[in-house]
């Protein structure tokens, strides 16, 4: 979910804690026990022709989902210049919910348009169209929770906390230290990841003295990473390790914002024989999954299928006009105006969990993953 140059003003208020890969035919997952509820209806989905196969798990979870739940549904695959045609063929089928995944955030505009003419109920999925009007729900993951995650794998890695940040109560006799490295400032999450890492995962923790920045950057921009890029990363981590850590100092852990970011700064951490450091980092491509316990301690990641159940849920709940009953965050506000939001929390696997959360639940398999 990653744009860059966004002009909509995203804004999620209270930023509570509560709360890929498939092959072309659909794997068994626990994440798919059937819907509460059936309904009867249409719905057509129209996801971005990317080729990446998580919009494929995508496709199959919302197909298995509504079908089991009696709703007729037609998946769809289009990129950015065929998804309005798409659209509008959906609605001149007389289709009465669209689930659509927008292949670019800044289009749709015309074919959303029509959709809410029609009187079509429309649900975006992990992308949220910032200049049309109609959409009626946005369900997506909790970017706030991909930076509070990454924060928090590092200090439960450590000893300090669990999983969720909760403090174990461990004496520390002499302070962690640690480095933060976002992505670029023009990406539109960059603060999602700055705020929840630094200013919630890691705040108590370098407010105790438990954690130290070694590098003392740790304000705003500082932690940014040019174009969010593996160059840039590891040119940055090589200057702090070359500025801060010359004397001998123990760099304990980087709270990384991505994949890329995580493989430059591990590649100047290995550069500089320091194969004990623990990173962390956001994502669930092969490579990134793959590589957990072999230079990377844990991703955050927020699992496909489980958006596209709620997705799903939402959509046999505007069937049934019981939609006012989901459970539901503060709304999201874009050029048009406000979408009701339905976030969810994502996840972190490491390499001691990543059997049970990937390979058993057959996001990937281990020959994927190498």
């Amino acid at each position: 979910m990653r744009t860059r140059g966004l002009v909509a003003l995203v804004v999620m208020a209270g930023f509570g804690l509560a709360g890929c890969t498939a092959t072309s035919t659909p794997l068994p997952s626990p994440t798919l026990t059937p819907l509460v509820g059936t309904a009867s209806g249409s719905v057509g989905v129209v996801l971005p022709a990317s080729g990446e196969p998580r919009w494929t798990m995508a496709g199959d979870a919302l197909e298995s989902l509504l079908k089991g739940a009696g709703v007729t549904v037609t998946v769809d695959y289009a990129d950015a210049a065929e998804q309005d045609e798409r659209i509008e063929e959906l609605i001149a089928a007389d289709v009465d919910v669209l689930i659509v995944t927008a292949a670019d955030e800044e289009g749709l505009v015309d074919s959303l348009a029509v959709a809410e003419d029609a009187g079509v109920d429309v649900i975006a999925l992990d992308r949220l169209p910032i200049n049309a009007v109609g959409v009626d729900f946005f369900v997506a993951p909790d970017l706030y929770g991909f930076g509070y995650g990454a924060g928090a794998a590092a200090t439960a890695a450590l000893g300090l906390s669990d999983e969720q940040g909760n403090p174990t109560g461990v004496v520390v006799d002499d302070p962690f230290r640690i480095e933060v490295f976002g992505a670029d400032t023009d990406d539109w999450d960059y603060w999602f990841f700055y705020n929840s890492s630094v200013r919630d995962s890691l705040a108590a923790y370098l407010e105790s003295g438990d954690l130290v920045v070694g590098s003392g950057q740790i304000n705003g921009e500082d932690v940014a990473t040019a174009d969010g890029s593996r160059e840039a990363a590891q040119a940055r981590m090589t200057s702090i390790l070359e500025s801060s850590y010359a004397d001998g100092e123990k760099l304990s852990a980087v709270v990384t914002a991505s994949a890329e970011v995580a493989d430059g700064v591990r590649a100047a951490l290995a550069d500089s024989g320091r194969s004990d450091v623990i990173v962390t980092t956001v994502g669930d491509d092969p490579a990134t999954i793959g590589s957990l316990g072999n230079g990377l301690e844990a991703t955050v990641f927020s699992d496909i299928r489980v958006l596209a159940r709620t997705a799903a849920e939402t959509a046999v709940a505007e069937l049934n006009g019981t939609e006012a009953g989901l459970s539901r965050t503060e709304d999201y506000f874009t050029n048009t105006g406000s979408v009701t939001t339905r976030l969810v929390w994502p996840e972190i696997v490491t390499g001691q969990s990543r059997q049970a959360k990937i390979i058993d639940t057959w996001y990937y398999t281990a020959d994927q993953l190498g």
